[in-house]
């Protein structure tokens, strides 16, 4: 199942350029572009996927979107085969009775990012059996899978080619 999120877009980029000059009456007046120094995109977690992009690499192979339409990204799963059941709201715990086993490992999630600014995290129901979608309150299910999510940084900042959208929680960044 997929948990389905809205976002909304708060990160832009910018180029600059730098005009030369001729001399003398020459009529040589030339633009010039001047290079900016952008971080690489996504490699791994976060890396944008999905039909004419490139294939999602070994460390992050999940290719899925968490809003209806949007743009899809590449995941490890940090969760697979796990178990848990739900509470009166149709959530797993965090801790103790019903979380998921075994517990999300944020670790995976660690490993296959290579951006500098947000967290990752495991934090995305990516399938459980029964296939609920919403889940259902007081359910026990069985293989669950999971994926990463990349909790926006301060300031509700993102890697380049992502937008942080601050609806839900403390924020998770998106590709655009």
């Amino acid at each position: 199942m997929r948990l389905s999120f809205v976002f909304s877009i708060c990160f832009a980029a910018a180029a600059a350029a730098c005009g030369g000059g001729g001399g003398g009456g020459n009529n040589n007046d030339a633009a010039v572009d001047v290079p900016v120094d952008m971080p690489p995109a996504l490699a791994g977690l976060g890396q944008k996927c999905g039909t004419g992009l490139p294939a999602c690499p070994a460390n992050a192979p999940e290719c899925f979107g968490l809003v209806a339409n949007g743009t899809a990204y590449c995941s490890p799963a940090c969760v697979s085969g796990g178990t848990g059941k739900t509470n009166a709201q149709g959530q797993f715990p965090q801790t103790g009775t019903g979380s998921i086993m075994p517990p999300p490992d944020n670790a995976k999630c660690t490993a296959a990012y290579t951006g500098t600014v947000g967290s990752p995290v495991c934090a995305v129901i990516l399938s459980t059996t029964p296939a609920d979608n919403p889940l259902k309150p007081n359910t026990n299910y069985t293989a669950i899978k999971a994926g990463c999510a990349i909790v926006c940084g301060s300031g509700a900042t993102c890697p380049p080619g992502m937008a942080c959208n601050t609806s839900i929680g403390p924020g998770v960044c998106l590709p655009m």
